[in-house]
């Protein structure tokens, strides 16, 4: 093997690695925000909570308990549909993102 060439494998092995690099970068660049989504979306729903006075912490197994706790509530309200329309949204959002 020539100088050349070990150099050459050297930096083709030196760009594979960048890649590999790249990729995870991106990767965790992607996780971070999809927690930075769901985070976003737990302080919204958290937020909403607050506002119909319950003001205790929701994890993603609690808002579907939260959802039916406060069922009733919601029919008080003036606008039903839109609420009801937003919450299942959030809730939707939460399970699959």
């Amino acid at each position: 093997m020539t100088l050349s060439e070990a150099l050459a494998k050297i930096n083709a092995k030196e760009e594979f690695v960048k890649q590999h690099i790249k990729v995870a970068e991106e990767a965790i660049s992607d996780e971070r925000a999809k927690i930075t989504r769901q985070g976003k979306k737990l302080v919204e729903v958290n937020n909403m909570c607050a506002a119909y006075g319950d003001t205790t912490y929701h994890d993603h197994i609690l808002i579907k308990v939260f959802y039916l706790k406060r069922r009733l509530k919601w029919l008080d309200l003036g606008n039903v549909r839109k609420e009801k329309s937003r919450i299942s949204k959030i809730l939707e959002n939460m399970v699959g993102g």
